[in-house]
This record gives structure tokens, C-alpha cells and sequence, in this order.
């Protein structure tokens, strides 16, 4: 059931992200990944009983989303203006610079404790309530 959840979680985030929209110049790889973790990654985790890796969809189309360049051209009546996408900015560095982050977080566990519990709610309240705007699932509610 696991190697079912995580192949179709894998496979459902490279389809998202590697849209047509967005332009991309590389053209994906999109069963590389799925091969490194399954010869490399998966082995290794099971010998050491680490929990497996997994595609984090939403981190990944967030980061995707953020990476993407936007143009406002005018609509076919000339009034109304249509966000276009005009590319997206292909580069590996701030993928490490997230998980170096995230592991620096980990070392940093004594200090994030002294932050009251409110404050860490509040952050995901206004990150989770900000990203609403421009998800398609959204847009399309407000629509009724």
C-alpha cells in the first residue's frame, strides 16, 4: 500500500508541477527522481529504519508558483486585463537553501520552543489563509 501511496503521490506532483503553463526550457525527467529513491534512497532508509521520502506536493507547487514569471496583457475586449505566464525561473539553489534551512530548524528545536505556541498558530493561520489567493480550487468557489 505504501510503494502505491508514494508512487501515485510522486507521479501526481511531477504531472502539477511540470505543466505545459508554465514554459519550462528543460524538459522534465519524470521517473528519474522515482529511480534514484527507489535503488538508492529507499534501500538505504529500510536498512537504517528511517521513514521513507515522499514528493511534498504542496512545498513543491508553491515553490513552482513563486518561481514563475507573470505578464498583464489587456483581454480581447480591451478592457479587461489577463495575467499570462511568461516563463518560470529554472535553477536548483533555493531547493537547497529550503532544506538546508530545514535542517538548520532541527538544531535550532531549543530556541523554537521558546516561542509561544499563539504566535507559531498565527504564522500558519496567515500563510494558510494568503495562499488561497490564486489556487484554483479557490477561484473557482468564488465563482458561484
Amino acid at each position: 500500500g505504501l510503494t502505491i501511496l508514494g508512487y501515485l503521490d510522486q507521479n501526481l506532483t511531477e504531472v502539477i508541477v511540470n505543466k505545459k503553463d508554465r514554459l519550462f526550457k528543460k524538459s522534465p525527467g519524470y521517473h528519474l527522481d522515482l529511480f534514484v529513491c527507489g535503488v538508492g534512497m529507499y534501500p538505504l532508509l529500510s536498512i537504517l529504519g528511517l521513514p521513507y521520502t515522499h514528493a511534498a506536493t504542496v512545498r513543491s507547487l508553491a515553490h513552482v508558483l513563486s518561481l514563475t514569471t507573470y505578464e498583464t496583457v489587456p483581454g480581447a475586449d480591451g478592457k479587461t486585463m489577463i495575467t499570462k505566464v511568461t516563463g518560470c525561473v529554472e535553477q536548483r539553489v533555493s531547493h537547497l537553501v529550503v532544506h538546508l534551512l530545514m535542517f538548520v530548524s532541527l538544531a535550532a528545536t531549543p530556541l523554537l520552543r521558546l516561542v509561544p505556541q499563539f504566535i507559531i498558530i498565527g504564522i500558519f493561520l496567515y500563510l494558510g489563509m494568503s495562499s488561497i489567493r490564486g489556487n484554483a480550487m479557490f477561484d473557482r468557489m468564488w465563482l458561484f
